[in-house]
C-alpha cells in the first residue's frame, strides 16, 4: 500500500534524531533537493542528502521536531514544526554554544509520486540566541 505524502512528511520528522541518514534519503527521489535557507545550502541527489542530515545530527545529536500542523496543497505539502534540541559541535558556519533551544519551523515538500522530489526549509539561524516560541513577546492593542 503506497503512503500518503503527509505520511511521507510524518516519517521525515519522525527521523530525527535517531534515524539513519540513508533511510532518510530514501524518502525521496534519485535526484531531490534539500534546501535549508537558514544556512544558505542545498543538498542535491541522495548523498547530498545523507551528509546533511548526517552533518545536523552530529552538531545536534538530541534534536527533535513535533509536527505541529501539516496541509496538503496540489503541488505537495506544506508543514510547521516545532524543533528542540542542544547544539554540542559546531556547524562549519556556525559555532556551538551549548544551551538549549526551540524554535518554529516550516517546510515546503513537493513530490513526484510519494517520494519527495524538493524540500524547502525555513527557520530563524539564531535559534541558540532567541526565546522559545511560547515565550515570545506578546504586543497587543484592543
Amino acid at each position: 500500500m503506497d503512503r500518503s505524502r503527509i505520511d511521507v512528511v510524518k516519517k521525515w520528522i519522525s527521523l530525527f534524531p535517531n534515524g539513519s541518514s540513508n533511510e532518510l534519503a530514501s524518502l525521496f527521489t534519485q535526484d531531490g533537493e534539500w534546501t535549508d535557507h537558514a544556512f544558505g545550502v542545498r543538498a542535491r541527489g541522495r548523498g547530498g542528502i545523507e551528509d546533511h542530515f548526517s552533518m545536523w545530527i552530529r552538531s545536534v545529536p538530541n534534536f527533535t521536531m513535533t509536527l505541529e500542523r501539516s496541509w496538503e496543497v496540489p503541488e505537495g505539502v506544506v508543514a510547521m514544526y516545532r524543533g528542540k534540541g542542544t547544539m554540542e559541535r559546531d556547524l562549519p558556519t556556525l559555532k556551538a554554544n551549548g544551551t538549549p533551544f526551540e524554535f518554529q519551523g516550516f517546510v515546503y515538500f513537493q513530490f513526484k509520486g510519494n517520494l519527495i522530489q524538493s524540500l524547502d526549509e525555513s527557520y530563524t539561524r539564531v535559534y541558540q540566541e532567541i526565546p522559545s516560541p511560547t515565550s515570545y513577546r506578546v504586543r497587543s492593542r484592543i
